[in-house]
């Protein structure tokens, strides 16, 4: 197990350069530059910006000072913020983005696993049906649907919840349901289809001809073996939860980074960009590293040292 942690390691560091790689270059390579606006700057205002963002240097010279930050969590200092750094704007908006991430991602492994479990054993019967039913729904309907939908019945109409804006629970609870309902319908239509297939398995029937009790063949058995790909995509579902939905904070006025976002790629803010897209990769890769230590903790017969 060591030495798989350890070359796992090294290969997030790897996708980790080259995910910088990729998105430092692609920044730079795209028309315009953070400081063209509808009112054009004099040649040498523009200049004199650049000089001072270090801008006027040779592009990998500007990569590698770029590299360095990124050891320190330094992004640099955003170009539309007043000089403020972007790591310090990721702190301050990463609260909300959490909150509502870590809200969505309990409820839905609390409802969407059991739903799933209940949907394979009536197989076929109405609960099964109607679970379907939703989950295509679910699946299929856009999230700003939903949210628009959810401000006007509950904000507008019955008055429960707040519409925008954050400080207190309620305002957490439509953002947090609206960007769970497509990974719940997912996870709930994966769980039924992978205890199906499991249910038809020789060692249950093996297990049931023992005499073991339903409850252990299903949950001991069954159960742990049928979320292994369940467990595949919740890794990465878990990780851009908690970094933000752009839609969703963006609807419902959430001052997250997912709005944090939209707002630095409309505005050409490179580092905010970057700094952002690198604060989400890093949660990618350690949810997938993770979910890869999952597996052998729910399945005895995955053996990392072979």
């Amino acid at each position: 197990m060591l030495k798989f942690i350890i070359k796992r390691f090294i290969s997030m560091i790897l996708t980790l350069l080259v995910i910088s790689v990729v998105t430092f270059f692609l920044m730079h390579t795209a028309p315009g530059n953070p400081f063209t606006g509808e009112k054009a700057l004099s040649p040498v205002v523009m200049a004199a910006l650049k000089k001072e963002y270090g801008l006027d240097q040779p592009i990998i010279i500007q990569y590698f000072n770029y590299l360095k930050g990124i050891l320190v969590f330094d992004f640099g200092i955003s170009f539309h913020r007043d000089g403020i750094p972007v790591s310090e704007i990721i702190q301050k908006t990463y609260g909300p983005s959490a909150i509502i991430g870590a809200l969505s991602s309990v409820f839905i492994l609390l409802v969407g696993i059991p739903i799933g479990v209940i949907a394979s054993l009536k197989h076929n019967k109405f609960v099964d049906r109607m679970s379907m039913f939703l989950s295509i729904i679910g699946v299929t309907v856009p999230s700003f649907v939903l949210a628009t939908l959810f401000l006007y019945y509950f904000n507008t109409k019955l008055g429960w919840v707040p519409s925008f804006g954050v400080g207190s629970f309620k305002h957490y609870i439509g953002p947090a349901l609206c960007i769970s309902v497509f990974s719940l319908a997912f996870v709930t239509r994966l769980t039924r289809s992978s205890m199906l297939e499991v249910l038809q398995q020789d060692y249950i029937r093996t297990a049931r001809a023992k005499g073991l009790n339903n409850f252990k063949v299903l949950f001991k058995h069954a159960l742990r073996n049928a979320l292994i790909p369940v467990v595949t995509y919740v890794g990465p579902m878990i990780a851009g939860l908690l970094t933000g939905s752009f839609v969703v904070e963006r609807i419902f006025a959430i001052p997250g980074l997912g709005q944090n976002f939209t707002v630095s790629v409309t505005n050409r803010d490179y580092t905010l960009i970057m700094g952002m897209t690198m604060f989400y990769a890093v949660f990618l890769v350690v949810a997938i590293f993770l979910v890869d230590i999952v597996y052998s903790l729910i399945d005895p017969r995955i053996k990392y040292e072979s």
